[in-house]
């Protein structure tokens, strides 16, 4: 059907009372929150702005904190702290005999820490790195406690490098003594039937008399260190861990206290 239309009656019959425009803008409570497409457009390019920079902090702290994790990070030769340069990587490709050159079979000891760098890479990817002896006396002091209380035993040579770490679930610790000696602590977590000592000797290096009468050792042969003379005990004791050093790294940013 066709639309009706009012006639002329109808039209003077009804108000002519004046109807309330439409607003053109919102009611009081809502104004100020509308945005042009302008506005739209710019607070979304403000936005994706600051998204990029917190992406790219977060990488740069997240790239940081891998590299001091590894002990791959090293600060430039002036201006560099002690906390920096404390660490240092063992380089099984090119052995060398820093940090060990007072020892009298330096170049023996040398291969055999490079040699236990390759198989911590090898097998667990870790990167082994050593801490000079100044630097690392809680784990020499927590070492030298497992031999004394496990077996009564004293080391006499002094110490000259030591490192702390974790693979997986075993807690491992160094010392690197200066007649040769390569005193290692495997230290499960979950399993106190794997937890040991190992003592490693050198090429061309003498059985210490605390070790003598007690330990037999066995030959291993190793590209990097020669002929390599080892034997351990298991430990059964608890001891503490908190000489390890954290796997991970906080990394505030700037401002933060």
């Amino acid at each position: 059907m066709p639309p009706r239309y009012p006639c002329k009656r109808e039209l003077a019959t009804r108000s002519t009372r004046p109807q309330a425009p439409i607003p053109v803008f919102p009611p009081a409570p809502f104004r100020g929150r509308t945005r042009s497409p302008l506005s739209w457009l710019i607070l979304l390019a403000k936005l994706k702005h600051r998204w990029q920079e917190l992406r790219g902090q977060r990488d740069s702290q997240i790239g940081m904190a891998a590299a001091l994790a590894s002990g791959q990070y090293r600060a430039e030769p002036e201006g560099r702290s002690r906390k920096e340069t404390s660490w240092r990587t063992v380089d099984f490709k090119n052995v060398s005999t820093i940090g060990l050159e007072s020892s009298p079979v330096a170049a023996a000891l040398a291969g055999m820490r490079a040699n236990e760098a390759r198989y911590f890479k090898n097998k667990y990817d870790h990167v082994f790195t050593v801490e000079p002896a100044s630097k690392a006396q809680k784990t020499i002091d927590w070492v030298h406690r497992i031999l004394k209380e496990e077996r009564d035993i004293v080391i006499h040579s002094r110490a000259l490098e030591a490192t702390a770490f974790q693979v997986e679930n075993i807690r491992m610790a160094y010392v690197f003594c200066e007649s040769g000696l390569a005193i290692n602590v495997m230290y499960t977590i979950d399993d106190k039937k794997q937890r040991a000592v190992g003592f490693k000797l050198s090429d061309g290096m003498e059985i210490p008399p605390e070790l003598a009468p007690r330990f037999k050792f066995a030959k291993q042969k190793s590209k990097l260190a020669g002929t390599i003379r080892g034997s351990f005990f298991v430990i059964e004791g608890e001891y503490l861990r908190e000489v390890f050093r954290r796997s991970w790294v906080t990394i505030r940013e700037p401002g933060c206290r």
